[in-house]
């Protein structure tokens, strides 16, 4: 039986097929032939020797494919060369998309992905707990005041107390409030035991 997709496949896992023809191939309706596409995308991505026409076609490829380009582990280091590509993607992600590239493998993609506006507070949250200090500071301060507020909250409402005091200067509501019911509740102690000695009898 002849099938139609078998010579595309071929083409779109061929590493020197031109770049027009792996742009036409990542729009398949054929679900093997895009992820072949995306594997091909991730290798030319990570070698850093984009032709002329590979860079002005990557925006022509399918969204989706692209996003998948870059969960591959071969996209974990991406070249400089390619490293603008694929910031100016990302940063016009769409929140849906965003959700699938902050669980990629590079920590260069997951990083343009939690500067992404889109991003989701608590995926920015999870990409901040494992990078270093001053890196989830300035990736905290790029973000408008309605976002930066909802990843305090994200952090707040985890219980990551060190993240939020790092990135704001102050303690968080919730260790603030712990702190106050334990100051409340040392003054009872301190109430009632004063209270209990002032009934003691007095024996002599």
């Amino acid at each position: 039986m002849h099938n139609p997709f078998g010579k595309a496949l071929g083409k779109a896992s061929d590493p020197y097929i031109n770049s027009f023809t792996l742009v036409r191939l990542s729009h398949s309706k054929d679900q093997n032939v895009r992820a072949a596409v995306a594997e091909n995308l991730a290798a030319r991505l990570s070698r850093g020797s984009l032709t002329f026409f590979e860079r002005k076609n990557f925006p022509r490829f399918d969204r989706m494919v692209v996003v998948q380009s870059l969960l591959n582990p071969e996209s974990r280091d991406p070249s400089g060369k390619a490293m603008d590509l694929i910031s100016e993607f990302i940063k016009n992600a769409s929140g849906k998309e965003a959700e699938v590239l902050i669980n990629s493998t590079s920590s260069f993609v997951r990083s343009c992905t939690a500067q992404n506006p889109r991003t989701k507070a608590e995926d920015i949250v999870w990409f901040m707990l494992d990078a270093n200090p001053s890196q989830s500071k300035i990736i905290f301060e790029r973000h408008d005041r309605v976002k930066r507020e909802k990843i305090l909250t994200a952090l707040d409402q985890s219980g990551h107390m060190e993240l939020y005091q790092a990135l704001t200067g102050r303690k968080s509501p919730q260790l603030q409030l712990y702190q106050d019911l334990m100051q409340f509740r040392a003054s009872g102690i301190i109430l009632a035991t004063n209270q209990i000695s002032r009934k003691q009898p007095d024996n002599n």
